[in-house]
């Protein structure tokens, strides 16, 4: 089985770069109901937080700081829930996970952007990519 983590690709439009460190990727996770909800991952397959090294460590820290940082600028985050679960890799029969976090930011108000409620964005973008009230180009055959 291929890592999927491992194959990430800035080609991915799902998934678009938006902080990288010597030891760490952090692209926005697709799911937006929460605005600015990212993914933190290693950039070498490491199964193990334990596996991880000193430095690698440390930069997750200096990475999670500055990713808050900017979301706490940008939109008024209340709060973050960074988090590492990696539930779905042992579900597979030979489980083969890759060390990744989600960076999830809380709110205790509404953010809006260019004046327009991110709930709303969120719920446009869904109707129009998903539902197919307008076929992105990658999906017309």
């Amino acid at each position: 089985m291929t890592c999927p983590i491992c194959s990430w690709s800035p080609n991915i439009p799902d998934y678009p770069l938006i902080y990288e460190t010597a030891f760490w990727l952090v692209v926005l996770a697709p799911n937006q109901s929460l605005l600015g909800r990212c993914i933190v991952h290693l950039k070498r397959h490491c199964g193990d937080g334990a596996e991880t090294t000193r430095e690698e460590h440390l930069d997750w820290l200096d990475t999670i700081t500055v990713i808050e940082t900017v979301l706490h600028s940008a939109f008024s985050a209340t709060m973050f829930n960074p988090s590492c679960y990696m539930n779905l890799a042992f579900k597979e029969r030979s489980p083969d996970p890759h060390i990744h976090s989600w960076i999830v930011p809380r709110y205790d108000h509404t953010v809006k952007v260019a004046g327009i409620p991110s709930k709303a964005l969120v719920l446009a973008t869904h109707m129009i990519t998903r539902c197919g009230l307008i076929c992105p180009k990658e999906s017309v055959k």
